[in-house]
Formats: structure tokens, sequence, C-alpha cells
């Protein structure tokens, strides 16, 4: 399977992982090689996705999409990057993470 296929709004598996939390899987599509900062068609990376949709709990992967490069100040195309939204949200967890 391609790691790096997109749908019609630009998603790829791991915009999806990351958008539904899922640590595990997003891990193995990383060492499959699926590109860290890909953007949807809204310009929001694979960090943006994960920021927006925690909850709270451990930012692990956060903190997977961080140590596999993911630029946490890369803007969407409504000017908020990750760190951005990690502020607005003001989520205890990914405060720290992305200070």
């Amino acid at each position: 399977a391609d790691v790096a296929a997109v749908d019609n709004a630009l998603l790829t598996p791991l915009h999806m992982a990351c958008r539904q939390g899922h640590f595990e899987v997003a891990r193995l599509l990383l060492e499959a090689g699926a590109p860290v900062d890909a953007r949807d068609s809204f310009g929001n990376t694979r960090l943006w996705r994960a920021v927006f949709a925690f909850q709270g709990g451990d930012p692990a992967l956060i903190r997977l999409l961080l140590a596999a490069g993911a630029d946490p100040d890369v803007k969407n195309h409504t000017d908020r990057s990750p760190r951005d939204m990690a502020h607005i949200f003001d989520r205890p967890g990914v405060r720290d993470v992305l200070p």
C-alpha cells in the first residue's frame, strides 16, 4: 500500500491516524516512510490534525510527530500553526510539548 496516498481532500493515512489519535498506526506509517509534513486541502499538516484532535491525556502522538521532524510552526490556509492551535485550545499536555 502507498503510505503517501491521498483522497480528494488530500488526506493521507497518516492524517487520518492523527485525526483519530491512533498512535500505533501513526508510528507504523512513519516507519513505512509516510511524509510527516504533507498538507491536506486546508493546508493542515499531520501535527496540526493531532493537536486539533487532542482531548487530554498523554500527548505521545504529538511527541512522535515532532520526533519524526514535524514542523510545529507551519501555517495552514487560515494562518494557524500547530503551535498556535496548542495555545488557542490551551490544553494541558500539548502546551508542555509545544511551548
